[in-house]
C-alpha cells in the first residue's frame, strides 16, 4: 500500500505542477496581445511619404490662393491673342489688367483715339498721325500709349503699331528705357532723333518697340504684365491654362505632354516663379522623363538659335542678282565660292559688283532659302567659311552636307527627299493634302496652328508651297517652295510665333509676314531634326535658362 501512496503523492504533484504552468501560460499569452496594443498607440504615425506631403500642402496652397481677391486679367485680348501674335511681332507675355488710357486727356486727344478704334484700317489712320506725332510726340504718348504700354486687342491695329511706330514718335527724351518681358532696356536718342539701344542683345542697334512693351523716360509704378517666357525656359512646359490672377498669385495648369498639373505661381513684378504643383505618384516618373527630354532638346534648338542669329546680325544676302537675266536664283553662291577660294575681295555678275566680306572681314555668302537650314546646322556643328586674313576654306564641322550630297541640296525637293530618307536624322510630316489650308484664309490656317501646336515647335523646319503673285506682267504663276524654322511658341497656348529664315535677309518674322507676301501658299511639310542626331553633331554649349531674343534683327 505503501508504494500505492508513494506513487498517489508523485501524480498529484504532477497534476499540480501542469495546472500551475498552464495558467502561467495562459497569463502569458494573454498578456502579449495587449502589450502589442499599447505599444501601437505609444508609436508615432508613419509620415507620408515626402511627394504626397507636397501635393498636400500645393492643394491647400491653391485652396487660400483661390479665396483671396480676383483681378480681371485680359478677356478681350485672350480671345484675340493667337491671331495678334500671328499678325505683331511681341514679347507674349500676360496682364493682370488692361492698361488704360489717360482719362485726363483733351478732347482732341479723345478724338484722336475714337478715330482708331473705329476704323477699319487703323493702319491707314495711323499712317495719317504719325508726321504729327514727330512734331508732337507727347501727343503720339497721350493717343498710342496706355499707362506707358503698347497695348493693343485688336490684331489689325496691332500689325499697324508695329509695324509702322518708331520711338520717336512718342519721345524726345534724351534717354528712355523699354520693359519687354522681365528686362529692362535702355536707349539714347541720336542727332537724328531716332534712338539706339545702350544694352541688351541689340546694344549699339536701332531701338523700337514691340507690341505689349512698357515704355518711359521716368521711373514708373509696378508692372500690369507678367512675363512667362522665362520661367518655361527652366520648367519646359508646352503650355500654360491660367485660372485665377491675384495680387501676388497665379492658379495655373502648366501642360507637359499629356500631363496636366495644377500649380501655383508667384509673381513679383514682371517676374514670376514657380510655388508649387501637383504631381501624382504615377505621373512622377512621366514628368522627370519629359522635362529630361525638353531640357535637353532646349540645349540643341538654343544651339541653332545661336547661328540663326548670327547670320541675322551678317544679313546675309538672298541668292538673286540686282539684275537678273531670266531666273537666275542660286547663282551668286557659285560665283562667290569661286572667288573666294581665289582669294580674291569681290566678284561680278550681270555687270555688278558684290563683296566677299563685309566689313568686319566676315565671309558674305548668298543663300537661297534651304541654304540657310543647311547652313545652320552647318555652323552649328562647327563647320563655316574662315574669315578675311585666314586661308581659304572652311572649318571643319560633324555635318556637312556639301561634302556628303555635293551642290545637289540647294533644291527644296531634294532637301525634303534626304529627310525622307533618314529617318536617324529627320521626323518628317507631310501635311495631308485636306490640311493644306491656304494663307489667304487667315483664320482657319491661324486655328490650324493653334490646334496642331505640338506639331510646330521651335528648331522643327516648315516647308510651304504654292503659286506666287505676279511679279511681272509676262510671266506665268509657278508652284514654288519656301523654308524657314520655327524659332518660338507662345508659352501661354504653345502656338508657333516666331519664325527665322532668308526671305532677302535673315530676319525674325510672325506669321503675318508670310501671309502677306504669299497669300496662295500653305504647309507642306514639317521636319523635325532628330534630338539624338542634333545631340551626336552640335557643337553645345551650358543650358542657358534665358529666353530667346527676339528684338534681334530688322523686322
Amino acid at each position: 500500500m505503501s508504494g500505492i501512496s508513494q506513487q498517489a503523492g508523485v501524480f498529484r504533484t504532477l497534476v499540480a505542477l501542469t495546472l500551475v504552468l498552464g495558467f502561467v501560460g495562459c497569463a502569458r499569452h494573454k498578456e502579449a496581445p495587449r502589450r502589442a496594443v499599447v505599444a501601437a498607440a505609444e508609436r508615432p504615425p508613419e509620415k507620408p511619404p515626402p511627394a504626397a506631403e507636397a501635393n498636400r500642402d500645393c492643394a491647400r496652397l491653391r485652396e487660400l490662393v483661390g479665396s483671396d481677391p480676383a483681378l480681371p486679367g485680359t478677356p478681350v485680348l485672350d480671345k484675340s491673342r493667337i491671331r495678334i501674335l500671328a499678325r505683331a511681332k511681341a514679347e507674349p507675355v500676360v496682364f493682370i489688367r488692361p492698361p488704360t488710357p489717360d482719362a485726363q486727356a483733351k478732347q482732341n486727344i479723345r478724338r484722336l483715339r475714337a478715330s482708331l478704334a473705329r476704323a477699319a484700317y487703323p493702319g491707314e489712320v495711323l499712317k495719317l498721325l504719325l508726321a504729327s506725332f514727330r512734331l508732337h510726340p507727347e501727343m503720339g504718348r497721350a493717343v498710342l500709349l496706355r499707362e506707358g504700354y503698347l497695348y493693343a486687342e485688336e490684331p489689325e491695329f496691332a500689325f499697324a503699331l508695329v509695324n509702322q511706330l518708331q520711338l520717336n514718335h512718342l519721345f524726345d527724351a534724351e534717354k528712355i528705357w523699354i520693359q519687354r518681358g522681365d528686362r529692362t532696356y535702355h536707349a539714347t536718342r541720336l542727332a537724328s532723333g531716332s534712338y539706339q539701344y545702350l544694352d541688351g542683345p541689340e546694344k549699339d542697334k536701332p531701338a523700337r518697340l514691340f507690341l505689349f512693351d512698357r515704355v518711359g523716360s521716368e521711373s514708373a509704378g509696378p508692372a500690369l504684365h507678367i512675363d512667362l517666357r522665362t520661367l518655361r525656359s527652366e520648367l519646359h512646359f508646352d503650355a500654360l491654362h491660367i485660372e485665377r490672377i491675384t495680387p501676388t498669385h497665379l492658379l495655373a495648369t502648366l501642360s507637359y505632354g499629356g500631363l496636366k498639373l495644377p500649380s501655383v505661381l508667384r509673381y513679383e513684378d514682371a517676374k514670376v516663379s514657380l510655388e508649387c504643383e501637383v504631381v501624382g505618384e504615377s505621373s512622377a516618373k512621366d514628368l522627370a522623363l519629359i522635362r529630361d527630354t525638353a531640357e535637353r532638346r532646349h540645349k540643341v534648338v538654343n544651339a541653332l538659335r545661336r547661328e540663326m542669329e548670327n547670320q541675322i546680325e551678317e544679313q546675309l544676302p538672298f541668292d538673286e542678282p540686282r539684275r537678273e537675266w531670266g531666273q537666275q536664283d542660286g547663282m551668286l553662291r557659285q560665283k562667290w565660292t569661286s572667288a573666294y577660294q581665289r582669294g580674291e575681295k569681290k566678284f561680278s555678275m550681270n555687270g555688278d559688283d558684290y563683296s566677299i566680306f563685309d566689313g568686319k572681314g566676315r565671309p558674305v555668302v548668298p543663300q537661297v532659302c534651304v541654304d540657310f537650314l543647311t547652313d545652320t546646322l552647318e555652323r552649328a556643328s562647327g563647320k563655316w567659311w574662315r574669315a578675311e586674313g585666314e586661308a581659304p576654306g572652311t572649318s571643319p564641322g560633324l555635318i556637312d552636307f556639301t561634302r556628303d550630297h555635293g551642290g545637289t541640296l540647294r533644291r527644296v525637293p531634294t532637301f525634303v527627299e534626304l529627310a525622307k530618307n533618314s529617318p536617324d536624322w529627320f521626323d518628317v510630316y507631310e501635311t495631308p493634302e485636306r490640311e493644306r489650308i491656304k494663307f489667304r484664309r487667315r483664320d482657319e490656317f491661324y486655328g490650324y496652328l493653334a490646334t496642331h501646336t505640338e506639331r510646330f515647335q521651335a528648331g522643327d523646319i516648315v516647308v510651304i508651297r504654292g503659286y506666287t503673285p505676279f511679279e511681272r506682267a509676262w510671266e506665268r504663276p509657278l508652284m514654288h517652295y519656301h523654308t524657314f524654322f520655327i524659332y518660338e511658341n507662345d508659352p501661354v497656348t504653345g502656338f508657333p510665333m516666331a519664325l527665322v529664315g532668308n526671305p532677302g535677309h535673315p530676319t525674325i518674322r510672325v506669321w503675318e509676314t508670310e501671309v502677306r507676301r504669299t497669300p496662295k501658299r500653305a504647309i507642306w511639310y514639317r521636319l523635325r531634326p532628330r534630338l539624338h542626331w542634333l545631340e551626336t553633331h552640335l557643337k553645345l554649349e551650358p543650358l542657358a535658362t534665358e529666353p530667346a531674343p527676339l528684338s534681334v534683327g530688322p523686322l
